[in-house]
């Protein structure tokens, strides 16, 4: 089974309303809280990863999920799955929240 990986760059302000986001339309079961504490507490040029188990469309996924700081301020975020349904939706969540944010 294929990896498929859905990333994009976001400015620091925007991590915890896009998680929020998508864990909302996708019902993944993400536990934001931690997720963004630790993106904030990882050192510049750094990068947290983790494994988690996600629910989409009723089914338990793996998702493979790393915050990469290259820039403080705008940490890059790289969610990867083997599930090519939800790739395209986390891709299609990011771009909606760009459009709505002014990304």
């Amino acid at each position: 089974m294929a990896a498929h990986e859905a990333s994009m760059n976001f400015d620091m302000e925007h991590v915890r309303p896009f998680l929020e986001q998508l864990n909302a339309k996708l019902s993944l079961g993400l536990a934001i809280d931690h997720l963004v504490s630790r993106i904030e507490a990882t050192e510049h040029d750094s990068a947290y990863g983790c494994d988690l188990t996600v629910r989409f469309q009723g089914q338990d996924e793996n998702l493979k999920f790393s915050a990469y700081i290259d820039d403080i301020d705008a940490p890059d975020l790289y969610f990867i799955v083997y599930n090519p349904d939800l790739a395209t939706a986390i891709d299609a969540e990011m771009e909606a929240f760009c459009e709505a944010n002014g990304s």
